[in-house]
């Protein structure tokens, strides 16, 4: 009995924690978010890059001790290279911290190998449009690379 008491409690914990699978490139204190048109036109100089689009939205609203201080300015955009999906995303904190991810994320799904391996050569040639495009030099030394359930760099 007491087993099975201890495997009900333990289900939920089980089955709420949902998995990433996929490739995530991060940096951290940026100098500077590029302007937008900057993102577009660095995106669209890439060979195999389509479908290019955006969206900006707001944050979360930290609470410190100040008070509850401006949303996160968030932007995102979106391409297909070589009809794999996948996303450039900067953000800016009330604190005009600036952090830049890009990459391929599935949630609770493992993506498609293949799909993978198309992608991860465009986030290098994105990396390097945005350095040489846009004013940002300093990405390629803050780069950050995080793979979950995916073999990444073959």
């Amino acid at each position: 009995m007491k087993g099975l008491i201890a495997a009900m409690l333990l289900i939920p914990l089980l089955t709420a924690c949902d998995r990433y699978f996929g490739v995530v490139r991060s940096a951290s204190n940026l100098s500077l978010v590029p302007p937008y048109t900057c993102v577009i036109d660095a995106l669209q100089s890439i060979p195999g890059i389509a479908t290019v689009s955006s969206e900006s939205r707001d944050g979360s609203r930290p609470l410190t001790f100040h008070g509850i201080e401006k949303p996160d300015k968030l932007t995102y955009y979106h391409y297909k290279y070589q009809g794999v999906p996948g996303w450039v995303y900067f953000s800016v904190s009330y604190r005009g911290k600036a952090d830049f991810r890009q990459g391929q994320l599935w949630l609770g799904v493992r993506p498609n190998q293949q799909s993978v391996d198309t992608l991860y050569p465009a986030l290098g040639h994105i990396e390097e449009a945005l350095e040489t495009q846009c004013a940002l030099g300093e990405l390629a030394v803050k780069i950050h690379q995080q793979c979950y359930g995916v073999r990444c760099g073959a």
